[in-house]
């Protein structure tokens, strides 16, 4: 999908990125023989934010709009993008650009694929691709940006039929996606296969957020739920159950097949997969396409100045 030679934007819309391990995954881009192009408020900070909205938000914006660049790479999640989705000139942006991240790009990820043809990948960060990653994991990435092509997540069928279900695979870090929940930028889930993960939450919240999207009706014509690894998120160890069987419970009377183990989430084991892609699950396996990319009414591509 891109040529030797592509300038990729580096941008951080939200938190801040440990400098070594953002180096790092600039050096790795180098090695794979692209030319990693920094936005100029890469390095800034605001409080516990990658600098202000209006830096980040400005960043995002050149990234997203100029000629020359072509691809997006998000430095690191954390929070903070949803601030810059009001920013973003919707018709401006490049269709079939690539724009890579997860964790709280997951609200770029459903923003942008829902109102452009940008092609969003649920990924590493650049923050934690060469230092944070397994090789699997970098191998994946490394394959999608250089020949694109289907992706292949595997994992364990534990409820509903077996047979095939198809349909645009959405979704990433349920608590982003759960503080989206009646905002514009909600993501729309009917007739899709859903995708979730999170980090450092306790068992009863992600069960509260799990909670919330069902009666929110956001879940109510899903076609399949997917959950990959849910980090950290550790269960008492006086217990008597698993957080699978929670998690599991929770959105077994969906009557949709539900599949655990997929390899996504914020572990080293992190395998990309196209947010509004074309996906086909059968046997507890997802296999993905990129989706079509459709040109939006009015959109052009507008000169914007190289960062410094």
């Amino acid at each position: 999908m891109l040529h030797q030679g592509a300038r990729i934007a580096v941008v951080a819309p939200a938190g801040m990125p440990s400098m070594p391990d953002l180096e790092a995954g600039l050096e790795l881009l180098k090695a794979w023989g692209y030319v990693p192009v920094v936005g100029p408020n890469l390095r800034s900070q605001h409080r516990y934010l990658a600098g202000t909205v209006k830096q980040r938000a400005a960043d995002l914006v050149w990234a997203l709009t100029s000629r020359d660049v072509d691809a997006v790479y998000v430095a690191r999640g954390g929070y903070g993008c949803v601030h810059c989705l009001p920013a973003i000139p919707w018709a401006e942006v490049v269709p079939g650009r690539l724009l890579l991240g997860f964790s709280d790009v997951t609200a770029l990820l459903v923003a942008l694929g829902q109102r452009t043809g940008v092609t969003g990948v649920h990924a590493p960060t650049l923050d934690k691709l060469a230092t944070k990653t397994d090789a699997e994991t970098q191998a994946a990435v490394q394959r999608l940006l250089a020949e694109g092509g289907e992706v292949t997540l595997p994992g364990r069928l534990v409820s509903g039929q077996a047979d095939a279900v198809e349909g645009p695979v959405v979704g990433g870090n349920l608590c982003v996606l759960a503080s989206l929940i009646g905002t514009p930028w909600q993501v729309q889930a009917d007739g899709a296969l859903l995708v979730l993960e999170d980090v450092d939450e306790a068992p009863y919240r992600l069960d509260r957020m799990v909670t919330q999207f069902l009666e929110s009706g956001a879940l109510a014509r899903v076609r399949a739920v997917l959950l990959g690894e849910f980090t950290r998120c550790t269960v008492p160890r006086e217990a008597g159950w698993t957080l699978e069987e929670l998690l599991v419970e929770l959105v077994e009377p969906l009557g949709v097949p539900v599949v655990c183990g997929v390899g996504v989430g914020h572990g080293p084991h992190n395998l990309p997969w196209y947010f509004g892609g074309r996906g086909r699950l059968a046997g507890g396996v997802l296999q993905v396409r990129p989706r079509d990319v459709v040109e939006a009414p009015g959109a052009r591509r507008p000169a914007a100045p190289s960062p410094a």
